[in-house]
């Protein structure tokens, strides 16, 4: 890991080991590679974990509706919609609202057009609902060397963002990060890892699901935007775009096949964390012992002869 504890600055590291050149070290510097590299190279790794995987990652996001209003805006961030409900005040599901086929009588239910959705029959009155979601990515992730605010020094529920980070760009989408991962990594403090449940495009101002702890200050804040994402995942993001930046550089086909067997082993140690992230115990809980009679094949019985 880099000595920042940023994800951005780890996967440069390792895109530049991987490619181990030093014609282009001069010609991409960090900045670009964070833009053109690591931000595709992003959505590439998780749309493979998300559309293959038994136990992808999965956001929830909260939003409100209109009486007799049609369309809404979903984050951008959004690649397959699971499901649509409403949630009662003590968390419990009211009621799960399940598409239809666009020819049913009652109509489709909702169904998604564009950046957006679409509710038919519309709403009957104004509530919140809940979607729950895959994320394919999307956004700009970016790096700021103290840039950032909170509203608290002790237990902050809102970040504001740099608007000129160190890496990276603004994003200025309508709730882009929504769902993202805020890493607030101040320099000799505890690092700490926020999902964003709100973002302001216009402000830059993110509300947390969890509030930061312990912040120290509310000002010239160290931090970092990226997707839901840990180590193993940084790997493969980091050969994936090492193929990216290789295939620019025309790099030998030996070189590409050997950043391709470190990529294929990323991205399956990845696949085997999420396949188990939700199980609550082990495939072998219990396993066959000689001192384990439960599990242990019975002994046939020997009848000796006289």
């Amino acid at each position: 890991m880099h000595s920042t504890g940023s994800a951005l600055f780890t996967i440069i590291e390792k895109i530049r080991a991987y490619l181990d050149s030093s014609d282009l070290n001069g010609k991409f510097d960090n900045d670009w590679i964070t833009k053109h590299i690591i931000a595709p190279a992003t959505v590439d790794v998780l749309s493979r974990i998300s559309m293959t995987d038994a136990n992808p990652i999965v956001i929830r996001q909260t939003f409100s509706v209109a009486a007799n209003t049609e369309y809404y805006t979903l984050p951008p961030n959004i690649q397959r919609v699971l499901r649509i409900a409403k949630l009662n005040d003590e968390g419990a599901l009211e009621w799960d609202w399940v598409p239809e086929s666009d020819s049913h009588p009652m109509g489709p239910g909702w169904v998604l057009e564009g950046n957006g959705i679409a509710f038919r029959p519309f709403p009957s009155a104004a509530e919140d609902m809940a979607v729950w979601y895959t994320p394919n990515g999307s956004v700009c992730p970016h790096y700021s060397s103290g840039g950032g605010a909170c509203d608290s020094t002790t237990s902050a529920t809102t970040f504001t963002l740099s608007a000129t980070p160190t890496l990276g760009v603004f994003d200025r989408r309508e709730n882009a990060y929504t769902g993202m991962i805020l890493r607030f990594i101040q320099p000799l403090g505890v690092w700490q890892e926020r999902v964003i449940a709100s973002y302001d495009a216009a402000t830059g101002v993110c509300t947390l699901r969890n509030p930061i702890t312990n912040a120290g200050a509310t000002s010239g804040l160290t931090y970092e935007i990226m997707p839901p994402a840990h180590y193993a995942l940084w790997e493969a993001i980091a050969a994936w775009g090492a193929m990216k930046l290789g295939t620019a550089a025309r790099l030998s086909g030996t070189h590409m096949d050997a950043i391709r067997v470190q990529y294929a082993a990323s991205i399956k140690t990845v696949r085997d964390q999420y396949s188990s992230l939700q199980s609550r115990t082990g495939r072998y809980l219990q396993k066959n012992s000689i001192d384990n009679p439960v599990y242990r094949e019975p002994l046939a019985l020997v009848s000796w002869g006289s």
